[in-house]
This record gives C-alpha cells, structure tokens and sequence, in this order.
C-alpha cells in the first residue's frame, strides 16, 4: 500500500477544488500563493492499456459466508473518454446493466453495470443460485443476438435521465463532494462527457446496445467466477443478536446477492433502535436493496424515514433515482 501510495500520491497529480460564493481571480491568486512552492514530484509512469483482444478465463472462490453459489461473468470495457473507444459503447452498457439488474434469474435478482472509471473498467454481470452460470451465460447470448427491447431502452434512457434531472436541485446544497466531483471530471478531461451525457443517451437504439454487447462482451472474453459455499448449513441459521454480526452478515448478503437476507439483517439492526446516524445508515442499505428488488414503495419508504432524521446528500440522491424510475413507470410504484 505504501508503494501504491509513493508511485501516485503526488502535487503533480493534484486538483485543487474550491466552493463558495468567491471571486475566482482571487481563488485564483490565493491557490498560487498557498502550492506554487510545492514540488511536483516524480512523474507516474504510463498506465498500460488494456489489450482488446484479452482472452477470458474461470475462477473458483470460497464463500464462506454464502448461503447459495454466486457467478459474476466479468469483462473489460470501453473507457468513457478515450480514443479509440467511442463514448457511446459506455452509454450502451451503463443502460444495459441498468435494464439487466431489474431481471432475476431463479427468483434472484440480476446484478449488472459497468465502472465509472475514465479508462477501461469492468462490465460485471452477477447472479446466485444453482444454475446461475448457466442461465448469465444464456441471457448474455441472447442480448448478443437481440440486444434489449426499444421499450426496454427508452424506460432505462427516461429513467437515467430523470436521475441527470434532480442533479441540478442537490446541486443547490453547498457539499464539498459535489465541487469535488465537478472538480475531478475537469482534471480528468470528462467536461465535454458530461455535458454530451443527455444527447448520448437519447441518440442510442437497441441496435447500438446490441453492437455494444457484441463488441465487447463476448464470450471467449468472459472472465467466470464462481464462489462456493463452504457451509451448507449457514441458510438455516438464524440470524444471531450481536450487532457486529448482524452488520457483518448484511453486508456480506447484499454484496453476493442475498438481499432478502441482508434486509432482514438491516431491520433487525434497526428494530433495536440505533442512534440517529445508524438508524440513517441502515434505512439508506435497506432502501437501496428494496430499491434492487424493484420494490420502489418500500425503498421510498426507508429513505423518506432516512431524510425525515437527516437531510444527507447520498440518501436524496438514491431517492431521486426512485422517482425516476418511477416515473418511467408511469408513476407506479410496483414492478410491472
């Protein structure tokens, strides 16, 4: 970690990121004053670029604090900002994961999406159960050949950009994260994507996701992992009383799919009356596992609990993205 640390953590690499109501050229001078005497610091070498032609592969994990056997099918994809790659392939595949993780498979919801890293990231697309290699492995190859429906497209399009729409109204709120996240897309040249974001979602077509799919995500080039359960008896436990544990379990039940149990762990959590900030925090995880399910009035419900204790940025914004979809119901708060 501290190599990791000397090789990247340097003024050179910096952004300075100011908020306020400010005169710039005095921000300005007064930057200059404070880190123009800071040395720069060594370069960082070249990051490599990721081969496009890199062959998959399989792998097998033991899960000890799974129930059920997981999948996540893994694949490197496009950059959201760099040449060759074209902008639009990212668009595709965020909007296909978001369409893919409101599918279930054997009564388990589809997790799927790729990064948001500025190079080449990851399209992951997860699932638990039995079967669950078998039947990603068919739904893959089937949005290869066919991609997603045009009504499919434009409910997630609507969707993403009702959630661009709400943007503006957090905005108002004077976070430091905000500035720093507007800071980040300048110092990494992402200015012009974000601003093209609602032009690059509604010029897709289910042709262009399809295309997407099938220029990156085939399947010689799927990555496999399986994790294993290593005690079969774990599903029939019940849930312990220590609230370490119980914290522990929800976790580890969200991040592998199992968000009937981790809901169940949150409100258990809850139900022995938290202090205000746990009480937000475990409303926020419950709200957005409910929200995963498409269980969009009882995600409304915990997050409107959340924001009733404390008006924190996170919790407003995941309760944006449940208007927006929905919205792109047609205001219908149970799933289709």
């Amino acid at each position: 970690m501290r190599q990791f640390y000397d090789l990247w953590y340097h003024p050179e690499r910096a952004t300075v990121v100011v908020a306020g109501d400010l005169e710039p050229g005095a921000a300005l001078t007064a930057i200059e004053r404070a880190f123009a005497g800071v040395p720069a610091g060594p370069s960082a070498p070249p990051i490599p670029a990721e081969p496009d032609d890199a062959p998959g592969g399989t792998a097998t994990v033991a899960a000890p604090t799974l129930t059920r056997p997981r999948v996540s099918l893994a694949w490197v994809g496009p950059a959201a900002n760099r040449a060759p790659d074209d902008p639009r392939d990212r668009a595709a595949l965020g909007v296909l994961g978001a369409a893919l993780s409101k599918e279930k498979l054997g009564g388990a919801p589809i997790d799927a999406g790729t990064g948001d890293g500025v190079d080449r990231d990851l399209f992951v697309i997860s699932a638990t159960g039995p079967n669950a290699s078998r039947d990603l492995a068919r739904r893959m190859e089937r949005v290869r050949r066919e991609g997603i429906g045009a009504k499919q497209l434009a409910h997630e399009v609507e969707a993403s950009l009702e959630t661009l729409a709400e943007r503006p109204l957090i905005a108002e709120r004077p976070y430091f994260a905000l500035a720093g996240a507007v800071g980040a897309d300048v110092a990494l040249d992402l200015g012009d994507v974000a601003a093209g974001t609602e032009q690059t979602l509604r010029a897709l077509t289910p042709e262009i996701v399809r295309d997407a799919a099938r220029r990156w995500l085939p399947a010689e080039r799927a990555w496999v992992v399986r994790f294993e359960p290593t005690d079969p008896s774990l599903a029939a436990r019940p849930l312990p009383d220590d609230p370490q544990a119980l914290q522990r379990i929800a976790e580890e039940a969200a991040e592998s799919g199992e968000l009937d149990r981790a809901i169940a762990a949150y409100e258990k959590l809850l139900a022995r009356n938290p202090n205000r900030m746990w009480t937000v925090i475990y409303l926020y995880e419950t709200g957005g596992l409910r929200l995963r399910l498409g269980d969009l009035a009882g995600a409304r419900r915990d997050l409107e609990r959340a924001l009733a204790l404390v008006d924190y940025p996170a919790v407003r914004e995941l309760l944006a993205e449940v208007e927006a979809q929905a919205k792109a119901r047609g205001g219908a708060l149970d799933a289709p």
